[in-house]
């Protein structure tokens, strides 16, 4: 294949992307005047909606429902976002998802077009752990860590060691992001922290008792029940229920 049609054919990819840019056409002047504004919107259409649905639909199912609630052109925005260009694969490590949301979240892009809700940050780093994040690290591949900083809370927690049996990320949220999960809307905040972990190939994601985050870094420094059930009077409780999700050891 020639240099020539590796030109025109990456040039026609990126347009399918970004039909806008037909009417700008100027390398490729031949080539371009074959090409009908309609069809290649509807190429365009049809091409974003096969991308979406095979890259991202299943992971960030709530996310996509709330962009495209707010923004009918959410879609195209996403393909259209340079860190597509950088994508994994079909978006494995979903570095190319995440830079798009964030960049559509920004300030700046929020004076383009209708505000989009406060807690989709949030939402958006919670469906990532749940289907991305965690699974990858439970079978050991790699992850994009550029995206975990942009994208992760500096007060989540990773958790290991002492009389815990799996690492555990102790996350703090300020929004229902279960709730919003199932169904993204107008809710209330709610402070409140996750533990998250893989186990047995599944993502454990639980709200457990409120002193259990306190609990767990007990438990990975290898404290006594003693001293972990003086620490709170719900400690109990909480240690309690790590036993029951076979997240400790007992001593």
């Amino acid at each position: 294949m020639s240099a020539a049609l590796k030109a025109q054919m990456a040039w026609v990819d990126r347009l399918i992307r970004h039909p806008a840019e037909l009417s700008e056409a100027k390398d490729f002047p031949e080539l371009s005047g074959t090409i009908e504004a309609a069809r290649l919107k509807a190429v365009h259409r049809s091409t974003v909606g096969l991308i979406v649905s095979r890259w991202w639909q299943a992971r960030f199912p709530a996310v996509l429902a709330t962009l495209c609630h707010h923004r009918p052109e959410a879609t195209s925005q996403l393909v259209q976002h340079p860190s597509f260009e950088d994508a994994l694969g079909e978006d494995l490590d979903g570095r190319a998802f995440v830079a798009a949301v964030q960049a559509l979240t920004d300030p700046k892009a929020a004076a383009e077009g209708a505000e989009l809700p406060p807690w989709l940050g949030e939402l958006l780093a919670y469906e990532y752990l749940l289907s991305t994040g965690l699974p990858r690290r439970g079978r050991g591949d790699s992850l994009h860590e550029a995206t975990e900083e942009a994208l992760l809370s500096p007060d989540a927690v990773w958790l290991s060691g002492g009389r815990l049996t799996r690492p555990l990320l102790v996350y703090p949220f300020t929004w229902p992001v279960a709730e919003l999960q199932e169904e993204p809307g107008e809710l209330e905040p709610d402070p409140h922290t996750r533990l998250l972990c893989v186990t047995k190939e599944e993502v454990l994601d639980a709200a457990p008792p409120q002193v259990a985050a306190d609990v767990a870094e007990l438990l990975a420094q290898g404290a006594s029940g003693a001293t972990i059930e003086a620490s709170d009077p719900d400690a109990a409780e909480a240690l309690e229920w790590f036993f029951a999700e076979g997240l400790a050891r007992p001593e």
